[in-house]
């Protein structure tokens, strides 16, 4: 409730995919930090205190990294479980994905445009090419997912894996 809304830039961007594709440096992201929010009924639930904007950045590329995966290869791929176990998370354990929920709820401003770049192509009711026909410029959201597919389409399925790996290995 208290989070700004999503301003990182390019310079941000290039920044932290350039540090995920540099094998001779580990990346450093800084400190998350959270709290956690007191409800029986959801005991897991953080709220983020410090570290949103970093969060949303990485989300995001990964949702960019899975989007650039062939669309053959996209079922096959353990990147594309990854990114939904990581991305999503689920009321019941028995509950199909289909009614799987967004990890990170972000603030009124941002979270519209997030929870739709995240969910395209995953879900029926949001599909890829609905996001893919967007207008860059629409938000910071759209502009950093645009700018990550952008800067990945030349890359071979292998190098999307090992910059996945990169990113959560």
């Amino acid at each position: 409730f208290f989070q700004r809304s999503y301003v990182w830039k390019e310079e941000n961007w290039k920044e932290l995919l350039n540090s995920f594709d540099n094998n001779d440096v580990v990346p450093f992201l800084g400190s998350i930090i959270v709290k956690d929010v007191p409800d029986p009924f959801n005991p897991g639930e953080r709220m983020v205190i410090d570290g949103q904007q970093r969060l949303t950045t990485i989300t995001i590329l990964a949702k960019a990294i899975l989007d650039s995966l062939p669309q053959d290869s996209r079922n096959e791929s353990g990147i594309t479980d990854d990114v939904k176990a990581f991305l999503f998370y689920k009321v019941n354990a028995s509950d199909k994905f289909k009614v799987s929920r967004v990890r990170i709820q972000h603030s009124r401003l941002d979270n519209d445009m997030y929870e739709k770049v995240i969910r395209a192509g995953l879900f029926s009711d949001a599909p890829l090419s609905e996001l893919e026909a967007m207008d860059p410029k629409t938000s910071k959201i759209t502009e950093c997912y645009f700018f990550f597919r952008k800067e990945l389409k030349d890359k071979t399925e292998d190098e999307l894996e090992q910059l996945h790996n990169s990113i959560f290995s």
